[in-house]
């Protein structure tokens, strides 16, 4: 998976319809960039909730 398209996965990831496994890589991606300028924080807690209500 490329940065973009992690990125992409990550901005819409609640309303993707991708794998699982596909979303959680694309949030490692994202975790792992050097800066987040271009990620906004409504896009983070989007994730986060993602996260939340897939795993607990």
């Amino acid at each position: 998976m490329t940065r973009r398209e992690a990125k992409n996965l990550f901005r819409n990831i609640e309303e993707s319809n991708a794998d699982p496994e596909d979303k959680l890589m694309a949030i490692q991606e994202v975790l792992d960039m050097e800066t987040h300028n271009s990620i906004t924080k409504q896009e983070i807690l989007s994730a986060l909730r993602w996260v939340v209500e897939e795993y607990l």
